[in-house]
């Protein structure tokens, strides 16, 4: 599929392909250990969960089929360009999806009762320019961003990579992480550049270069019968496995079985995993009944 990319050409800022905030790389790695000017101040009272043992899943130990939910992601701006799985079809000759990996500064968050709307401005704080609105949703089950000690807030600047792939249907990934400067100028929020949540729909795996990795696991569900598919009919989990640059070993994978939800650790900090979708029909050419969600936990 190949993505029409808008240029800002009289604001100084640009999210064309090689431009400062929107590259289209393989794999991003995530920002670290990124120097805050002294003389402007930040917020510093972001509480981060630490020192809580990593559970697995609590959903029943049955292959329920019925557990199944989606998630749907749109990522608009700046200008009319959108992300999305709402347009035309492709097929299997698509070249595989750009990975779009760009900056913007949050203006306002609403959750509501099927997920979050984040309404974003992808000015840089370094360019002569009015605002550039655009606006991410992520839509899940019992997914926010603008509730709780880790709320998203008005000012702060993000990191949101993202991919969208047609082939016989369409999937998409978003990933959002703090970024602690952009162009220059610090974040008057949050100063780390943590993984802040990241949402799938149609995709068993994890953006590249993010800091945790996700996988299908086996828990004895598959049903026997024909199949069109190079997978059998099977129910699965999920695995979640984070990563620590700081620790001796990386913590050990969290299954999650499909409907459930199960506390994971990645970079040093805790994170909320769903498995909303987890499972192969054994159809033709079905690839893509696969949806989970990531969000940065707060644990008193």
């Amino acid at each position: 599929m190949v993505f029409v990319v808008l240029v800002g050409t009289g604001c100084g800022a640009s999210v064309s392909v090689g431009g400062p905030d929107a590259s289209v790389t393989p794999d991003v790695p995530l920002a670290t250990d990124v120097p805050v000017r002294p003389d402007v101040p930040v917020a510093t009272d972001v509480p981060v969960a630490r020192d809580v043992p990593v559970v697995s899943s609590d959903a029943p130990a049955t292959c329920d089929w019925g557990t199944a939910s989606t998630v749907r992601i749109a990522l608009s701006g700046p200008g009319t360009t959108t992300y999305d799985c709402s347009g035309l079809p492709g097929g299997p000759a698509m070249p595989p999806a750009a990975l779009l990996d760009r900056h913007a500064a949050v203006t306002a968050v609403v959750d509501d009762a099927t997920g979050s709307t984040v309404s974003l401005d992808f000015c840089s704080p370094a360019a002569d320019c009015i605002a550039m609105p655009g606006t991410l949703r992520i839509q899940a089950r019992g997914f926010t961003l603008g509730g709780g000690p880790l709320a998203l807030r008005p000012g702060q600047f993000l990191r949101i990579r993202s991919r969208v792939q047609w082939s016989f249907a369409c999937s998409m990934q978003v990933e959002v992480s703090n970024a602690p400067t952009w162009d220059g100028a610090p974040n008057p929020v949050r100063t780390d550049a943590s993984l802040l949540a990241a949402a799938s729909s149609g995709e068993g795996h994890a953006l590249p270069s993010a800091p945790f990795e996700v996988d299908r696991a086996h828990i004895g569900c598959a049903e026997p019968g024909p199949t069109c598919s190079s997978d059998p009919r099977e129910l699965y989990a999920l695995s979640f496995q984070g990563h620590c640059n700081t620790c001796l070993r990386d913590p050990d994978p969290v299954i999650v079985r499909q409907g459930g939800d199960g506390l994971i650790e990645a970079g040093g900090h805790r994170y909320t995993a769903t498995n909303l979708e987890s499972y192969s029909s054994g159809y033709c050419d079905d690839y893509w009944s696969w949806a989970w969600t990531v969000r940065e936990a707060y644990l008193d």
